[in-house]
């Protein structure tokens, strides 16, 4: 491989942690615009990748990262992405190394079928946080 002239596996820690915490500012304003509705969206997704990069990755890290692009798809009325985010946060909690805890996460990102984007909004509405290891 090449040498790229910095410390890959510090970068995909630090941009792994770092996009998860900068999902949140986003998730927790109000009035996103659409451009930022898409960005937090790929933050999300940035961090996750980023999580599958790393050597200490951990079914749990997965988990998390999987409820949170879960839950943004929540928000923006996507339920079948929700929903398909949700069902690979559950397996990767599943596959040992979660607690309770990232487990209900999980549970509670497979969003009804039956809700409306109304109602999978004000499901995922409040800041309630899983602890990132």
């Amino acid at each position: 491989m090449t040498d790229v002239g910095f410390d890959t596996a510090k970068a995909h820690a630090f941009f792994a942690a770092d996009c998860f915490s900068n999902t949140w500012g986003l998730i927790d304003k109000a009035d996103r615009t659409p451009e930022e509705d898409e960005r937090m969206l790929e933050l999300a997704m940035a961090s996750v990748w980023r999580w599958t990069k790393r050597e200490d990755v951990a079914p749990n890290n997965l988990a998390v990262g999987y409820w949170q692009v879960s839950r943004i798809h929540a928000l923006l009325g996507r339920a079948s992405e929700a929903r398909r985010y949700g069902k690979l946060s559950l397996v990767r909690g599943q596959k040992g190394g979660s607690d309770p805890f990232t487990i209900g996460y999980a549970y509670e990102a497979l969003p009804v079928p039956s809700r409306s984007p109304d109602a999978l909004h004000s499901a995922t509405s409040t800041s309630r946080r899983p602890r990132r290891r």
